[in-house]
C-alpha cells in the first residue's frame, strides 16, 4: 500500500462505551506482509487506568 491511516478506539470494559479515540496515518510506502511504525495521539487524563478500556485498532490502506 501507498499510506495508511490508523485509527484507535478505547471502550469501557464496564459498560462498553466509547472512551477516546485517536488516529494517525503512516505516509511511507509498506511491502505486502510487512509491518510499520505508527504513532497515535489519545487525549486523557492522566490520572486513567488504562486497564479500565479494550482498545480497538483499525487499519486502512490505500492501494496504489
Amino acid at each position: 500500500v501507498d499510506g495508511a491511516t490508523v485509527i484507535v478506539r478505547l471502550f469501557s470494559i464496564e459498560n462498553g462505551e466509547l472512551v477516546a479515540m485517536g488516529y494517525g496515518g503512516i505516509y511511507d510506502p509498506i511491502v505486502a506482509n510487512q509491518t510499520a511504525e505508527y504513532s497515535v495521539w489519545i487525549d486523557i487524563p492522566s490520572d486513567f487506568d488504562i486497564d479500565s478500556v479494550e482498545y480497538v485498532i483499525i487499519a486502512k490502506g490505500e492501494l496504489p
